[in-house]
């Protein structure tokens, strides 16, 4: 399928929708005025998953199951690839220890609620299964942003966490506003996900997004509460 035209110069795009475990192949192909055509190789990829279960504190901590899953998620962001899947086992995770430590979630989906050791998403159950994502850092100040999502970026979607114990409050006006979600690039999809007792000093305790023009978002069945 042709996903992007353009006349002249550099284009990225972006494809949703896409598989675990699928294998999709690509290549972009250019024709120029004289027709002369050209296209680069195949190029293979396949979307994955990465697994964080704060309690697989017997396994390699390397991400491919469940049993082996990460135990730290502020710690397994870096590490992920681009447009893969993130299930996180129902627990609570801390961005870090200061006020300036933050979840930066890039181009991926992450989805909570699972109890660990389900194969697909349709099994989890984020009432039961509490995945929270907590800015109460225990004796500091809390998170100042308990997540960021960095400029240059694009989808994230974020399905079935609890976020909660944002405070915007540090004396820079970059950290007065968006306790919980902090959003600077891309657009957001929030779903299935309660977002509650969060603070700022200026705007959006629960969620401030940068005015991005041309950038949509989406929030559905979430539940908002004492956020100020």
């Amino acid at each position: 399928n042709d996903f992007n035209t353009i006349t002249e110069g550099a284009f990225s795009t972006n494809v949703y929708g896409l598989t675990n475990g699928v294998t999709y192949v690509y290549r972009c192909y250019v024709t120029n005025a004289t027709g002369y055509h050209w296209s680069t190789p195949l190029v293979a990829f396949t979307p994955g998953v990465v697994y964080v279960d704060s309690n697989a504190v017997a396994g390699a901590n390397n991400g491919t199951s469940w049993t082996d899953a990460y135990t730290n998620l502020a710690n397994t962001l870096p590490s992920v690839q681009k447009y893969w899947d993130v299930w996180v086992a129902d627990g609570i995770y801390k961005p870090g220890a200061t006020s300036n430590s933050t979840f930066n979630l890039y181009t991926n989906q992450f989805y909570g609620g699972f109890a660990g050791g389900e194969t697909n998403k349709s099994q989890r159950n984020w009432t039961n299964n509490i995945t929270a994502l907590d800015g109460d850092l225990a004796g500091a100040s809390n998170a100042c942003h308990i997540i960021t999502k960095p400029a240059n970026t694009s989808t994230t979607v974020l399905d079935g966490f609890t976020i909660r114990n944002g405070t915007a409050a540090i004396d820079s006006p970059a950290n007065r506003s968006g306790g919980a979600i902090y959003v600077l690039g891309g657009s957001l999809i929030l779903r299935n996900s309660t977002v509650a007792n969060n603070y700022s000093v200026d705007n959006g305790g629960a969620i401030y997004i940068d005015d991005l023009a041309g950038v949509s978002h989406i929030i559905s069945n979430c539940t908002f509460g004492f956020n100020y």
